[in-house]
């Protein structure tokens, strides 16, 4: 039937094209179309589409020569639609008249094209997200607090695409948590991982932007190597944290776990490209990630808070890059229940978590790879300028936007000063420190300007100008060069990072009743600082001038109303380590002398601005009583004028724009404070001599001092208390103003009062203790108590054979009395060590008397018998007792399975306890050293085995703990950052330890038996991954250095390539093998090194390595043929091949008559006959191994018979090796009517045809052609 139809239609066109052709020139000509429209009719055909290649079958269509219908486009994850085709090899592609031509049934087949993504830059997609029903693992509790977030209902589908990265496919998948989390990156309300089972393992997420003040969070899900039609399978694990009152308990269990199937539906296409950042950009607004490290190089703590995208603002070829930051709330949810509403009046409680900024300078980082240990990291890092720096707070939204000032050039990096309040301040009372700011150049895009967010500040505001100071190194440098004693009494024991302003009718009002204002800060250096780079700047105190715009600040309208200006600060310590949130009224203002002569031009500069065209600016003054202004009654301020009375002077400035700055001077006569000290340890008396407070009280050197209870009252402020309750209910000194000066010949360094104290240890020098008073004004007086000290005491207690237990410093109570002293050691008990340890005795000594010999006084043992019974034993000694105890002691060891003894020392109230163990192992080994390697460098992983306790027997003892500290001057860090410094894992059978930063640590492991601790570790001095390190190099008398010695120390460093010394090197012209860690090693060896020496770490493990040289003396192969011998010297050659390189083509052979050389054999040829290069890597004394013996075969002769009659060719005899084959077969050319087969051997009656080539002769052989006739008989 097809058949048919098929010849219709060509009868159909043949007619059609002849009726065209006999109607030229007609109008009424009908087209192909027409006639088979005419013959078929409404007849229906089916349009079939394979389902090959698709991902959802598409239902069949109908047509007729009179409606054919429009056909699907479907669509395919990572791949364009190219057409339909008529067979699925896809020649002929789909068209209408085509199908007419057919009018048959038919099938189209789908071709696909792949989508490359070549570009890099976004592309949108469509996606599906749902949750698998059969991976939901709810929480007991979950369903009755409220059940759980569903992950795909928070996915941001607009922020949602793929991203085309250098040679990285990336999926971005944008989330809101909708709540921050309480607990900050503890407590995540989704925790996202990729399921590891699902997905195949180059799916893996590359990168997370997941800062802690942002609910929105950000992954990069690797997907380089995987179809884009495969799903993405997602881990989700979500804890209800809106539920209010639940215990731990309850809220974690809520916790609930699924499995998200993330399917890409459809790739839309590219959307956004990078930007070309070779070139200026163009004006607008440019979407960059930027990242934060500390000043070590290393990951920041601050990158909990980093909101990574960022806004680089392009206007007439200058840059400034736009850094939000969102302050973090969850911990003020964590500590209330709840966030309060309206939401500005979270700003005020102390866990909200800001992180001001202030000073920023330009470094380059580049080249450095891993921690950097610097003295001062602004040499280190080649550090440019410092640059102008604002930062905005925003009401609209509550964000905090770092504005940087990037000049023409906006590939930069900064060290920026920096601080965190919230748990840092509460917990640590953290100080500032300096981060590196770096920016991602290579993924930018260009944004539309109704997708930024960021508006800059502008308007009518109050403004003011400040001043403050900074130094990038370590305060030490200042110290050392006698600048903090002079720069703090000129600038302030503190510096101020404002979080915002607000203004209230009082410090204690209501937060509901407080106003927070829009504001901008900008940080400029001053010309003097700027006039070098801050590399060249060490032992230098940067100044800046502080400029303040509060917008929206009606000062005249407040003050009227009883409102004053306030504002929030997470304040620092100016040259320490600590910091504390604060909030206290701001006033602008001077104290001056009655009489002194003042000139309102001068103050503006002071104050206000210092730029400003002061002809421009207005004025008034106005009568002022204490704190308040009375704007009813305007007075008369001349230009310059003498200082009667107490005045306040608005300053008014409007620029070309129309905006309006204003501020408000007061001037008030200068008074001193007034204030009262309160010491019980203390009668403190003034002295001019001093220009301080003195006492007659001596503290001891290292003994803890109280500090005085100080409280004032001075111009605006009132009953300032320098002793409260700074931090929850303890009572402490304020860590802002009080500042520890030790004078060392003249020389005095600043030390500050720490995190929650309230005394100090005094010190050998003569020591100032300075309270700083400050004024509404923000002017400074200092008081001072000097300290006088004695030499401290310390204490020892010693085993008489000198070894130190324990020391220390002697502590007091609080009337005096010297504390009693507690201490012990662990000792693993052994038959070879028994006699030692416990013969041993203890003496004290405290300051410099005698020693005083410590009684033996108490006595206790658990001990386990064979069959695992235990006994208990504790008595008092008596002295008579000691040497039967010893005696009974070691008893123990032939009678028990495993005991512990616990002996205790006294001297008067001082205890030393001895605790032994005896009869066990940990983890099958007999030592107590957890790491067993020569040397110890930052950055490398280590392992050791989990010390798990038992006895000889096999019995598990107990369970044990493993401990890492950090020591610092010889004594356990105890700082909040302690536990960074190193990384702890703990698997199935060992940990793996890294060392993070280089200096001492502590490894050790405890357990408890019967109630008595033990604990045994080892001190690690840990090296910097980047130190210096020696390799001695030891050669031998025969082969000394160019210098006649025999060994040569030299000294790299591990961040530059390591070379071992060369032949150059010595005196002779032997060749060196190179070098090995052991004595009497060969070539051999596999830890021979020669050249370049890489994984130094690795390899060695030891800062000072010794190396020994390995010489090649050569040897000496000696070849035997017919009675002559030729004794060849070979020499090492570096090759992959082997260490001696033998060319047996080099021996002079003399073969007998008749004969030729077939190879070698014998020695270290084994019995085969071998000829070319032989590889040797074995070095022996053995002379007979490097004995080899010549292989002769006789010469045979092969002729050739060919029958003239069948071919005229002729072949010359040729020669061949016994047992050999020619090296090619031989042809003749056949006459007319015959073709040439092969050879036989004459005499081989079964004329076999021949391979010359693989045949072995033997002897004479005569070869007969053989050939074929026309019949295809054989003929010879």
């Amino acid at each position: 039937m097809k058949k048919f139809f098929s010849e219709v239609v060509i009868f159909i066109l043949c007619v059609a094209c002849l009726a065209a052709f006999s109607a030229c020139g007609k109008t009424d000509v009908k087209t192909p179309q027409d006639v088979i429209k005419e013959a078929y009719g409404d007849t229906e055909y089916k349009i079939s589409f394979s389902s090959e290649g698709l991902d959802e079958p598409l239902e069949d269509l109908t047509y007729t020569a009179k409606s054919i219908p429009v056909l699907p486009s479907p669509q395919k994850v990572g791949y364009v639609f190219g057409g339909w085709f008529f067979d699925k090899e896809y020649h002929t592609q789909y068209q209408d008249n085509l199908l007419l031509m057919t009018m048959s049934d038919v099938t189209l087949y789908a071709k696909w094209l792949k989508e490359d993504m070549t570009v890099s830059g976004t592309y949108d997609i469509d996606f599906e997200a749902e949750i698998l029903e059969d991976t939901i693992k709810k929480g007991q509790t979950a369903d009755e607090f409220g059940g759980y977030k569903k992950f795909p209902e928070n996915i941001s589908v607009e922020n949602t695409y793929i991203e085309k990265s250098d040679n990285d496919l990336l999926l971005k998948i944008e989330y809101d948590c909708i709540d921050p989390e309480p607990y900050g990156a503890l407590a995540d309300s989704y925790k996202v991982t990729v399921n590891a089972t699902k997905n195949l393992s180059s799916v893996y997420i590359k990168e997370s932007v997941n800062s802690l003040s942002d609910t929105v969070k950000t992954i990069y899900i690797r997907i380089t190597d995987t179809d884009l039609s495969n799903p993405v399978y997602l881990d989700i694990e979500t804890t209800n944290w809106n539920a209010e009152g639940l215990s731990d308990e309850e809220r974690y269990g809520t916790t609930t776990t699924y499995t998200v199937e993330f399917r890409i539906t459809r790739l839309i296409g590219f959307k956004t490209p990078y930007v070309d950042t070779s070139v200026p950009l163009e004006d607008g607004y440019y979407l960059v990630r930027s990242y934060n490290k500390t000043i070590e190089n290393k990951s920041s703590m601050g990158d909990g808070f980093n909101s990574v995208f960022s806004y680089l603002k392009a206007e007439n070829g200058k840059y400034k890059l736009i850094k939000p930051f969102t302050p973090y709330a969850g911990l003020v949810k964590f500590t209330l229940g709840k966030l309060e509403e309206p939401y500005y009046q979270n700003l005020f409680y102390r866990m909200m978590s800001f992180m001001p900024n202030q000073y920023c300078f330009e470094l380059d980082t580049t080249g450095f790879d891993g921690e950097v240990e610097s003295n001062y990291y602004p040499e280190t890092y080649k550090a440019k300028k410092y640059v102008d720096y604002s930062v905005e707070f925003h009401t609209d939204d509550y964000k905090v936007y770092s504005v940087i000032d990037l000049g023409t050039n906006f590939k930069r990096e900064f060290g920026i000063m920096y601080s965190v309040s919230g748990f840092m301040e509460v917990a640590g009372g953290m100080g500032s420190g300096v981060q590196i700011l770096y920016m991602d150049y290579d993924h930018i895009i260009k944004l539309s300007d109704e997708n930024v967010d960021y508006k800059e500040l502008s308007g009518d505001s109050y403004s003011f100008e400040t001043s403050g100071s900074f130094y990038p190194g370590n305060y030490s440098d200042l110290n050392d060069k006698n600048l903090t004693y002079d720069e703090t009494l000129k600038n302030g024991l503190s510096t101020r990072m404002i979080n915002f302003w607000y203004s209230a009718t009082d410090v204690n009002a209501p937060y509901a009743a407080r106003r927070v204002y829009n504001s901008k800060i900008t940080f400029r250096p001053t010309d003097e600082t700027n006039s070098k780079n801050v590399s060249e700047a060490r032992y230098e105190i940067a100044h800046f001038d502080i400029q303040t715009n509060i917008y929206g600040y009606d000062a005249e309208k407040s003050r009227k109303n009883g409102e004053e200006l306030y504002y929030d600060s997470m304040s620092v310590q100016t040259f320490g380590a600590n910091g504390m949130r604060e909030s206290s009224n701001f006033r602008i203002g001077k104290t001056v002398n009655r009489g002194d002569v003042l000139r309102l031009e001068d103050i503006y500069r002071e104050k206000v601005s210092e730029d400003t065209d002061f002809s421009t600016v207005r004025y008034k003054g106005f009568a002022l009583s204490g704190d308040k202004i009375d704007f009813s009654k305007e007075i008369t301020v001349n230009k310059a004028f003498a200082f009667s009375s107490d005045c306040a002077i608005v300053f008014t400035f409007t620029d070309d724009d129309g905006i309006t700055k204003t501020a408000i001077v007061e001037l008030v006569e200068k008074s001193n404070p007034d204030y009262r000290i309160t010491d019980e340890n203390h009668a403190w008396k003034w002295s001019e001599e001093d220009n301080a407070y003195v006492s007659d009280t001596i503290d001891k050197e290292g003994a803890s001092v109280e500090l005085p209870a100080l409280t004032y009252s001075w111009t605006g402020v009132k009953n300032v208390r320098f002793r409260n309750n700074w931090y929850d209910d303890e009572s402490c000194i304020n860590p802002l103003h009080v500042g520890i000066f030790t004078n060392m010949n003249g020389v005095y360094s600043l030390t500050y009062i720490g995190h929650q104290k309230k005394d100090f240890t005094a010190s050998a020098y003569e020591t100032y203790v300075c309270y700083e008073l400050v004024n509404v004004y923000g002017e400074t007086e200092f008081i001072r108590f000097k300290y006088v000290t004695s030499q401290k005491e310390t204490y020892r207690i010693e085993s008489d054979n000198g070894e130190i237990m324990d020391e220390g410093d002697v502590k007091y109570d609080e009337y005096g009395k010297i504390k009693d002293v507690k201490a012990s050691e662990s000792v693993y008990l052994t038959k070879d060590n028994c006699d030692e340890k416990l013969s041993r005795s203890f003496s004290m000594m405290i300051g410099d008397d005698a020693p005083s010999r410590m009684s033996l006084t108490g006595f206790s043992a658990f001990l386990v018998d064979k069959n695992n019974r235990s006994t208990t034993i504790s008595r008092d000694i008596g002295s008579g007792d000691i040497d039967s105890v010893m005696k009974e002691i070691k008893g123990y060891t032939e009678k028990y399975s495993w005991f512990t003894v616990s002996l205790e020392f006294s001297y008067f109230g001082n205890k030393f306890n001895s605790n032994y163990i005896y009869g066990v192992g940990f983890s099958g080994e007999k030592t107590t050293d957890m790491l067993k390697y020569n040397s110890y460098f930052a950055n490398t992983l280590y392992t050791m085995n989990i010390p798990r306790l038992y006895s000889d027997d096999g019995n598990e003892i107990a369970k044990s703990y493993v401990s890492v500290k950090h020591r610092i001057g010889g004594k356990t860090d105890n700082s909040f950052y302690a536990n960074r410094t190193y990384t702890l894992n703990k698997g199935e059978y060992e940990y793996s330890l890294k060392f993070n930063e280089a200096g001492e640590f502590y490894v050790g492991f405890g357990f408890s038996i019967n109630g008595t601790s033990y604990s045994f570790g080892q001190i690690v001095n840990v090296l910097s991954d980047n130190c210096d390190v020696t390799i001695t190099f030891v050669t031998d008398k025969d082969h000394p250095f160019s210098d006649g010695l025999l060994e040569r120390t030299v000294t790299y460093n591990l961040s530059n390539n390591i070379n071992a010394l060369n032949e150059k090197e010595f005196a002779g012209n032997d060749i060196l093998f190179g070098w090995t860690q052991y004595i009497g090693k060969d070539a051999t060896s596999k830890d021979v090194v020669k050249n370049g020496i890489d994984n130094f770490i690795s390899r060695y493990n030891s800062q000072n390595v010794t190396l020994y040289a390995i010489w090649d003396g050569g040897i000496s192969v000696t070849a035997k043929s017919e009675g002559n011998d030729d004794r060849v010297k070979h020499y090492f050659r570096d090759s992959s091949s082997g260490y001696y390189v033998i060319d047996l083509s080099v021996y002079k052979v003399y073969a007998p008559a008749g004969t030729v050389l077939a190879g070698w054999t014998g020695g270290f040829l084994g019995d085969g006959v071998k000829n070319g290069k032989i590889y040797l890597n074995e070095v022996t004394d053995d002379s007979d191994y490097f004995t080899i013996n010549a292989v002769y075969k006789k010469m045979l002769t092969v002729k050739y018979s060919i029958n003239a009659t069948y071919s005229a060719s002729v072949i010359r005899n040729d020669s061949v090796i016994e047992g050999n084959g020619l090296e090619s077969n031989r042809t003749v050319v056949a006459k007319t009517g015959y073709t040439f087969k092969g050879w036989f051997v004459q005499g081989d009656e079964s004329r076999t045809i021949i391979d010359l080539s693989t045949y072995k002769f033997t002897k004479d052989t005569v070869l007969v052609a053989v050939f074929t006739g026309s019949e295809g008989n054989e003929v010879w």
